[in-house]
């Protein structure tokens, strides 16, 4: 898997990006370095948007549950999945978000997550956003290791 993550729009929107295929253990290490940004902020919510347009495969449901979080960070907001997925995904998605502790959100496109979270969060400073992040050539993605 080759992964980003980074501050869309800093201490308030993580945009997290990944390509390939994704172990479980790499989404543990994505969700660690997502809430470890989390705990450097001390006011506000801050919201995720993991981008998975390009990813081919995940772990399993049942993984992916138990690598979730039981009891969300004070400060975490709106968790938003962004990519086309097929209905089965989309099952377990709806599945996903009546379980999880976390407020979730599927959508198939990058500019229904940014309307979703400025109807949401009033107080998410736009006029700070990183809009580089969202080209297709920035950054260079990390490879894991």
């Amino acid at each position: 898997m080759a992964y980003n993550i980074e501050w869309y729009i800093e201490n308030q929107v993580i945009y997290a990006r990944m390509v390939g295929n994704v172990s479980i253990e790499e989404y543990r290490t994505l969700l660690q370095t997502s809430a470890l940004m989390i705990d450097n902020v001390e006011v506000g919510e801050v919201h995720i948007i993991n981008d998975v347009t390009h990813l081919n495969e995940m772990p399993n449901f049942l993984q992916l549950v138990r690598a979730i979080p039981k009891s969300p960070q004070p400060q975490m907001g709106w968790m938003i999945i962004v990519g086309e997925t097929s209905p089965l995904k989309r099952f377990w998605g709806e599945l996903f978000s009546r379980i999880s502790p976390i407020k979730y959100k599927r959508l198939d496109k990058m500019e229904q997550a940014l309307e979703f979270l400025q109807r949401e969060d009033p107080n998410i400073a736009w006029q700070n956003v990183k809009q580089q992040l969202l080209t297709e050539n920035w950054p260079q993605l990390h490879e894991a290791e």
